[in-house]
């Protein structure tokens, strides 16, 4: 029998719901494997919280939420790798709250993609070609860079695995770069040039002094060597077995409404599954024995007391942030940028939002949690929610609700202790 349990942290809506929030309370006093099943540096979980290691704010985006609470880190098969923006963030984290000396351990799939400069550029001006039509991207080229290595030729490919090879210590002493530099040339002059003639785009001066200064290469290899000496490369078993966690955590990105088949508010979704059955049926078997050999699995849904999309798409009876609550505050995670302006707002429809819940948990051996964030700016409107959750569910479901972010560490986690009384 397994010593450990699992919880799994997904986004009710369409992200930015306070799932880093959630995931570093679960994180607490407990040795932690996070597993990041999907996404990559677009990722932004927030985190303000003090503890022994840190009192401070941070968004979260290559590593787990948990990680100032000693959380190692797993990058699933479809977490793509950013070298640029991981060794920012590992900076940024050390120079705030001294990051390595927690000694956490980060471990990657071997095929989990890495991303390339020439796939955000291509992100960002293919964006700033479609003018009014644009997609409301978050502009670090997670779904060119997906693009990229499904659908081109394998000289093109670069995996983790092959990443980690060339970038290795004895792999550099035999034959150095430039092997690895070859690629990233062969990238940006056969398959980056070829998507700029396919899509008919003139690059600006400006553009092509960016795409083709050299040291763009040099900085991005250096970047990539840093963070291959910092995640090993190893399927999730290994991982597990090093780590011997108490407590695993499926961390998911954006949310449910945002998952690849959600038709009904296409074609405005991501490229990946955002709810249990990411876990269950689109990657690999071992996500299943995790899942069969725990002793407990607990799914939290994570939504706001109201609704927020980040981008263009569908948001119904969509108002501005005052009509909710005079008392809402500016968002400091989602501010304005030049390819998703500003984050938008609606009220919270109850019934919808817990069909959704009841609909991507149905068929999994799941204890349903669902927490509220955010209730200091609008509160939880229980005889609708209690009503909603009577109507689709037959079990009882745990309703937590969190007040702000600036409540003491020892109070979050007191939140998964003390669930809301719904009777």
């Amino acid at each position: 029998m397994s010593e450990y349990n699992v919880n799994i942290v997904i986004g009710a809506n369409f992200g930015d719901e306070g799932k880093g929030y959630v995931s570093n309370a679960l994180s607490a006093n407990k040795k932690t494997l996070t597993i990041l099943p999907t996404g990559g540096s677009q990722r932004a979980h927030t985190v303000d919280c003090n503890n022994k290691y840190y009192n401070g704010r941070h968004v979260y985006h290559h590593f787990a939420s948990g990680t100032m609470n000693g959380s190692d880190t797993y990058y699933g098969v479809d977490f793509v790798l950013n070298p640029m923006e991981y060794v920012r963030e590992a900076k940024e984290l050390d120079e705030m709250y001294n990051f390595w000396e927690l000694r956490t351990n980060q471990y990657a799939n071997p095929k989990c993609y890495v991303t390339t400069p020439f796939d955000m550029f291509l992100n960002q001006i293919k964006e700033e070609y479609r003018g009014e039509g644009k997609h409301g991207t978050c502009g670090y080229g997670v779904w060119e860079t997906i693009k990229r290595n499904q659908n081109s030729q394998p000289r093109y490919c670069i995996n983790y695995e092959e990443l980690y090879h060339c970038l290795s210590r004895d792999y550099l002493a035999k034959k150095g770069i430039e092997p690895i530099r070859k690629k990233l040339i062969d990238i940006r002059d056969g398959y980056f040039k070829g998507e700029i003639e396919r899509h008919h785009i003139t690059l600006s001066d400006e553009w092509k002094h960016i795409v083709y200064d050299d040291r763009i290469i040099q900085h991005w290899i250096m970047d990539a060597k840093r963070m291959c000496w910092c995640i090993e490369c190893v399927d999730v078993s290994y991982a597990i077995s090093k780590c011997k966690p108490k407590n695993i955590i499926f961390e998911f990105g954006q949310g449910i409404l945002l998952d690849c088949d959600n038709l009904e508010y296409a074609p405005h979704l991501t490229c990946a599954k955002t709810g249990l059955d990411g876990i269950n049926q689109l990657w690999n078997q071992d996500y299943k024995l995790i899942l069969n050999d725990a002793k407990i699995v607990n799914a939290y849904y994570v939504t706001r007391t109201y609704l927020t999309r980040h981008g263009i798409g569908r948001l119904d009876g969509e108002c501005l942030r005052n009509d909710i609550s005079d008392k809402m505050e500016e968002d400091k995670t989602n501010v304005p940028n030049p390819f998703q302006n500003h984050l938008r707002y609606a009220p919270l429809d109850y019934d919808s939002l817990i069909r959704r819940i009841f609909i991507d948990s149905e068929m999994y051996n799941v204890n349903v949690n669902i927490v509220f964030t955010h209730c200091n700016e609008f509160p939880v409107k229980s005889e609708e929610l209690n009503n909603a959750i009577q109507s689709y569910f037959e079990n009882d479901v745990h309703v937590y609700e969190q007040f702000s972010e600036k409540e003491s560490f020892e109070n979050l986690k007191n939140y998964f202790l003390k669930p809301l009384d719904r009777a």
